[in-house]
């Protein structure tokens, strides 16, 4: 299974639920709990999510179309009609109420999901045995790489790639490096028990 982003969530949590249903987990900027800021939550769970709902102003499309581009390391990689198109699926995509909804949940519970303990994301990670490889953009502004360091510990037999002038969405920034890794590692014979236990940092060579 491949995600990226909360789609890399998503497949962490399908491996942790139903570990018999994934062989390889290929992780692209994937969104952990957060381990910082958290003395915030109780004040973020008062906030009620269906205010989603209501009616708002357009967000101006310039300030759209530079939260994409924020999303690269170097937005020049791709060409402009893409960021248009994106700029477009997402002005028509907040149009809806249920989709701003489902927006701001998935945001709310990335946020005040516990992080910690028995049940927290952290605490439920080391008991991941499926084999994984992680991706991270060393210039990603949202999800930074600094996660690398709390996944190799939480699971020493992952491969977490740190991939140089990246954002977060490699496969789009860097698609022929990102691919050639996947491939690498989706051919590979190891398993949990003898997958590396190291961190490469390709920005360090």
């Amino acid at each position: 299974v491949v995600g990226n982003s909360l789609g890399g969530r998503l497949a962490l949590e399908l491996a942790m639920h139903d570990p018999e249903a994934v062989a390889k987990l290929v992780l692209l900027c994937p969104s952990p709990a957060f381990r910082r800021f958290r003395q915030l939550v109780p004040l973020v769970k008062l906030l009620p999510v269906d205010v989603a709902r209501l009616p708002t102003a357009p967000v101006p499309r310039p300030v759209v179309m530079a939260g994409v581009k924020a999303m690269f390391a170097d937005p020049n990689r791709v060409p402009q009609s893409w960021f248009d198109a994106a700029v477009d699926e997402f002005e028509i995509a907040m149009s809806s109420g249920a989709h701003r909804r489902a927006a701001l949940s998935a945001l709310f519970n990335i946020y005040t999901e516990e992080a910690f303990g028995d049940t927290g994301f952290w605490g439920r990670l080391p008991n991941l045995r499926t084999p994984a490889l992680f991706l991270w953009g060393s210039e990603d502004r949202l999800v930074p790489a600094g996660f690398a360091r709390h996944v190799s510990e939480a699971m020493p037999t992952a491969e977490s790639v740190v991939i140089p002038h990246c954002g977060h969405v490699p496969q789009l920034e860097l698609p022929a490096l990102t691919m050639q890794l996947v491939r690498e590692f989706l051919n590979s014979e190891r398993t949990p028990s003898a997958q590396a236990s190291t961190e490469y940092d390709l920005a360090l060579g």
